[in-house]
């Protein structure tokens, strides 16, 4: 990254990245084909967001999507699905929603 890139007295550094393949991967026995343009089928920055705050049924949805259009998650970052299943499956004590906290690090 170019120093003068860098924001003086930030120590966050936003970098992300994707996976992509082609559309259409077709199988059959021993041989595999690929066709059709490449499409987004993950992104990294905050990989935690994904494993922990993104609900599964999201989770495409998160992978195709770039960072400036991340407001429409915002209602999985305040009130995430992790620490209600925690609760339900383990007794421990979610913390109170909105996690506001969350958003800064998100």
């Amino acid at each position: 990254m170019p120093k003068n890139s860098l924001k003086a007295g930030s120590p966050i550094i936003g970098v992300w990245s994707t996976a992509s393949r082609p559309a259409t991967t077709t199988r059959a026995a021993g041989t595999e084909s690929s066709t059709g343009n490449f499409i987004q089928v993950s992104r990294l920055g905050m990989p935690l967001v994904n494993e922990v705050v993104i609900p599964v049924g999201q989770k495409d949805k998160w992978n195709g999507s770039i960072p400036s259009a991340d407001g429409q998650f915002l209602s999985y970052v305040t009130d995430p699905e992790v620490p209600k299943l925690l609760q339900l499956v383990y007794g421990i004590q979610a913390p109170a929603t909105p996690r506001n906290d969350l958003v800064q690090v998100s």
